[in-house]
């Protein structure tokens, strides 16, 4: 599969980090002299939203939210619409991450409706899916991971309005990584399951990130593997030279 016809996501969440101060560094990161095949997105906390997208008005980094509700609005009390993302002009959100599948308890039925959300809102979703540690060892990985993409992406997905990120929990801010056949071969089944939920054309072009201890020292030769389309960066991207340099690393 030749992944040069997509172009690349380079995505930062940044969890529950960033103050006011935060908003310099989303602003020095816009100022990357992006190259034409890769798209790139920071995803802050709620709080710095509104002004992150002014800062970055001028620039093709996007800002994108960690979340939405299903519903477009109601007596939801802390909740944010995608709705109300796309009135702040956000451009994606990260769904179905694992510490919300673990903490808040979200299942892949409650993601499928987040996305539909923010389908009708004309924001991207980013679909998070992954397996535990435990889940690897009883050689579970890619069961879990195909029974999660199909219970979680809408109907209404297609290769324009959807991203996949495949981040494997036991990786995420452990320092461990998969290896590089794993990576390959999780990716590899992700797409063909597409390509027989989906039909072939959006299984050519849709983009499936990886995610999980990414970093500088290793993003270069992750985005070099076969239907890996860019990176969901979690802790590397609170550092805007780390994550330049992933950045700089997609090929």
């Amino acid at each position: 599969m030749d992944n040069k016809i997509r172009k690349s996501l380079v995505a930062g969440n940044w969890k529950m980090n960033g103050d006011t101060q935060s908003l310099e560094m989303i602003k020095k990161i816009s100022k990357l002299d992006f190259h034409n095949n890769c798209d790139v997105a920071i995803c802050p906390p709620a709080t710095l939203l509104m002004e992150a997208v002014r800062k970055t008005s001028e620039s093709p980094l996007m800002i994108g939210a960690q979340d939405c509700h299903h519903l477009e609005k109601g007596a939801y009390t802390g909740e944010i619409s995608a709705k109300m993302l796309q009135d702040l002009g956000v451009k994606i959100v990260i769904l179905g991450h694992s510490e919300r599948r673990l903490h808040c308890h979200e299942t892949n039925q409650l993601i499928r409706r987040k996305a539909t959300a923010a389908h009708k809102s004309n924001i991207l979703p980013v679909i998070c899916i992954g397996e535990s540690e435990t889940e690897k060892e009883s050689g579970l990985t890619e069961a879990v991971v195909i029974e999660q993409i199909a219970d979680s992406m809408p109907d209404t997905s297609n290769h324009l309005n959807t991203v996949i990120a495949y981040e494997p929990i036991w990786a995420i801010g452990t320092g461990k990584t998969p290896s590089l056949e794993e990576i390959y071969r999780v990716h590899t089944a992700i797409r063909n399951h597409v390509r027989k939920n989906n039909g072939e054309d959006i299984a050519r072009q849709i983009r499936i990130l990886y995610g999980g201890s990414v970093k500088s020292d290793n993003s270069k030769e992750i985005f070099e593997i076969a239907d890996v389309d860019g990176a969901l960066v979690g802790g590397a991207s609170l550092n805007s030279e780390e994550f330049s340099s992933i950045v700089r690393s997609v090929a």
